[in-house]
């Protein structure tokens, strides 16, 4: 949690009245949610999840954090990329949305094959979302 706790951006999506393992466990029991923990010899480094919208074949990539001590090593892109490829085995479509402020994770998601949705399609995404977010499709 104290990766998720350690951004800004992240942490919107923390619980913080529950504990660690509170918070992974209500993650993982989301209906659609496939959690995903990146190791790097046995030590956890990335955490994403793939959530499957079966019935639309889209795939969303959610909840990416990294351990804050391990960003700037590559292994953001890293997760991304292995979460995509998983995400479009399950979906024609895959997408993910991000922060509009959060111009570093744009970066990484760019480097990752994903590209920004039109304006309509922003309009369209973020209808009903409690906040705008930037929305990207895998190319």
């Amino acid at each position: 949690m104290g990766w998720a706790l350690s951004s800004p951006y992240s942490r919107t999506w923390v619980d913080v009245t529950l504990d660690a393992g509170a918070n992974l466990e209500r993650w993982a029991s989301l209906e659609g949610a496939i959690p995903r923990l990146l190791l790097v010899d046995g030590v956890p480094v990335a955490y994403g999840e793939v959530w499957l919208e079966e019935e639309e074949s889209e795939a969303e990539l959610a909840h990416l954090v990294v351990d804050p001590a391990r960003r700037g090593e590559g292994w953001g892109c890293a997760l991304t990329r292995r979460l995509a490829d998983h995400a479009a085995s399950l979906a024609s479509d895959v997408v993910l949305r991000v922060d509009p402020a959060n111009t570093h994770a744009q970066g990484v998601y760019r480097r990752c094959g994903f590209l920004p949705l039109p304006p309509e399609q922003q309009d369209l995404f973020n209808a009903g979302q409690p906040r705008r977010h930037l929305w990207m499709r895998r190319a």
